[in-house]
């Protein structure tokens, strides 16, 4: 029963932070119980310090939970698709014995393979590790942690073969994402191989010079305590007092600035890691949860330093030198000259104090949760981002418009004026106000479609009207659908004459476009001119009237139709954001023709897509489709 909240695995891990609760049995009071453990642990200790660190309030992240089948895992790991910085070309997988927990947890000292990327992926180095202690399934019910058999310690947990195949899945995820991965997986008794959980992996770009490397700061005339032990999870220097964790409860007295000295690593360190200096552990890997969290922090960090604790004395003053390459030197006491070339030295944007804080109040400026305006609770209260009121605003704006429209419309009856109905030849009603330009001098209150001279509106309506894409036919409706469909039913009668209304704002180069069909709304705005640096189109959808499932299948159709004419595309749900721009107004005029066959196309698919590999099919299809007068 694996956890799955709000924001996690987006822009911050969450790592170790929630539980995931292992080998329950399936029943119904089992599972209940796992899942209240679940919920319960965004309220831990670590995970409210974590929010609080990351700005969240506490109570405000909610959870779900995913309930899936227990792998009886012979081995288990994780795989970075980007061992380091500066190693994009190298993969890192780290595994052991039994469970993920004694990985990921940082129980154990795990094997460690990297992996050279190439079509042949090539294995260029192996260390095994100690694999004293291993996680595994406590007889019917949630797991153990017991001592690892002799044997298994000393010899690889990962043959070369198996060591290959994972190699190629995870290139072939990260291919898939576009963007490093952070991958746990696992290997059952038969060798079947499963991919667990695949996440964005940060990897944080090491500074531009390194304590060994050119123009380093001179080497500290001070004693070395500790030399070349352990792997670098977060490059840095720093220095402070070391502080000795023997148990969880001493993390309540460790003092700001310390540099945390433990025998394992463990993502209960996220209590105090905005206020230390660096970590230090015995044992521990680069893929743990500890390792996401203190490079999300950027705190200096080494894990796996063997017996780190015994040379390094509580209370000492120290300097770390965590370098980029791998190296790693403790020196007693303060080296200041190091820490100067170090503070100048980390120039990168992340590290500016304004750039982090900006990355910081982007959450309450770029999410939209404000989508539907057929929702109850598309109202003010409900906006929590700059985006939320923005959307609003202009949703509010455009039924004000069409509402004014449509009294101006009753006020000239009939005269000419700048509003004018659209005689198209489909079931849709759609109301023009031409603010220069859209329509020919003479036009009337109801015009045809020969008189429209707007070049993105008539390119636009060239696709929406093309023959054989506007299919008026019936679709049936499952029962998830149909009781979908009626939750909403109630909202219809809610809405004012103008809120439902269809409304293009235009000029001879210029279009808004809101256009709405059940519960689907689509929204348009282009320029197109003879100047491609002035071109653009944004394209939002949203909505539909069947569930979930089936409406977002309907954007993954969407979303790859998009992608692959050239559109930056983002989804989410049943919302599809895409946009592009700078291109020639031939372009532009093409690639509207083709979005308003994809509106006529798409209008009832949330009914009809099954699954993604039909949407997948659907896309192929459409992507190769003909325009109307080739067909």
């Amino acid at each position: 029963v694996r956890s799955s909240a709000e924001e996690e695995d987006e822009e911050f891990s969450f790592a170790g932070q929630f539980e995931s609760e292992l080998n329950i049995p399936a029943t119904t009071e089992a599972i209940s119980a796992a899942w209240r453990r679940v919920v319960a642990s965004l309220f831990t200790e670590r995970a409210a310090a974590y929010q609080q660190h990351l700005g969240f309030d506490l109570g405000r992240l909610r959870m779900a939970a995913a309930c899936v089948r227990m792998v009886d895992a012979k081995v288990s790991g994780v795989i970075y698709t980007v061992a380091g910085p500066g190693q994009e070309d190298i993969l890192l997988i780290n595994g052991s014995w039994g469970l993920g927990p004694a990985v990921v947890d940082g129980i154990t000292d795990a094997d460690m393979f990297l992996v050279r990327k190439a079509d042949t992926p090539v294995v260029i180095q192996s260390r095994l590790g100690k694999k004293e202690v291993m996680v595994t399934g406590s007889g019917r019910s949630g797991v153990a942690e017991i001592s690892t058999p002799e044997p298994k310690r000393h010899i690889a947990c990962l043959t070369e073969e198996q060591i290959l195949v994972l190699a190629r899945k995870a290139l072939i995820i990260e291919k898939y994402f576009r963007q490093p991965q952070d991958i746990e997986w696992a290997i059952d008794g038969r060798g079947e191989i499963f991919i667990l959980q695949s996440r964005a992996l940060k990897i944080i770009a090491a500074p531009e010079t390194s304590p060994s490397g050119p123009g380093a700061a001179a080497t500290p005339d001070l004693p070395v305590i500790l030399k070349n032990q352990g792997i670098v999870v977060q490059p840095g220097i720093t220095a402070g007092r070391i502080f000795m964790i023997r148990n969880p409860d001493d993390l309540a007295q460790v003092p700001r600035g310390a540099i945390l000295v433990a025998h394992h690593d463990s993502p209960q360190y996220v209590k105090v890691i905005p206020f230390i200096n660096a970590i230090i552990t015995d044992t521990g890997v680069a893929t743990s949860h500890m390792a996401s969290i203190c490079r999300e922090f950027e705190i200096p960090t080494v894990v796996n330093a063997g017996n780190a604790s015994t040379f390094l004395s509580a209370g000492n003053e120290v300097t770390v030198a965590a370098g980029a390459n791998g190296e790693v030197t403790v020196y007693d006491g303060v080296a200041r000259d190091l820490l100067h070339h170090e503070k100048q030295s980390r120039r990168t944007l992340h590290q500016i104090y304004e750039f982090r804080r900006q990355k910081y109040l982007m959450r309450y400026i770029a999410p939209l949760h404000l989508i539907n305006p057929l929702e109850e609770d598309f109202v003010p209260e409900k906006c929590r981002s700059i985006h939320d009121i923005i959307r609003f605003m202009h949703e509010m704006a455009v039924q004000a418009l069409v509402a004014g429209a449509l009294d101006q419309a009753r006020t000239l009856s009939g005269r000419k004026g700048s509003l004018h109905e659209l005689d198209l030849p489909i079931a849709i009603r759609m109301l023009l106000i031409d603010i220069g330009g859209a329509l020919e001098p003479d036009g009337g209150g109801k015009v045809s479609l020969e008189d429209i001279r707007s070049r993105p509106l008539n390119a636009l309506l060239q696709g929406l009207l093309a023959a054989g894409v506007w299919d008026e036919e019936s679709m049936p409706l499952k029962g998830m659908d149909m009781l979908a469909g009626m939750t909403r039913a109630a909202d219809i009668g809610s809405l004012s004459a103008g809120a439902g209304a269809n409304l293009a704002v235009a000029s001879a180069e210029y279009v808004n476009l809101s256009l709405r069909f059940g519960y689907h709304f689509n929204m348009l705005d282009s320029y197109c001119t003879d100047q491609p640096r002035n071109n653009h189109i944004f394209f939002r959808f949203v909505g539909g009237g069947a569930a979930i499932t089936s409406r977002s299948l309907r954007i993954h159709f969407m979303a790859r139709v998009m992608t692959g004419y050239g559109f930056l595309t983002r989804s989410k749900g049943d919302l599809l954001v895409a946009r592009v721009s700078n291109l020639p107004g031939e372009e532009i005029e093409a690639l509207l023709t083709k979005i308003g066959r994809l509106i006529g196309k798409a209008r009832q698919l949330d009914a009809s897509l099954v699954s993604i590999e039909a949407a997948e099919s659907l896309a192929a299809d459409f992507l190769g489709m003909k325009p109307a007068h080739q067909s």
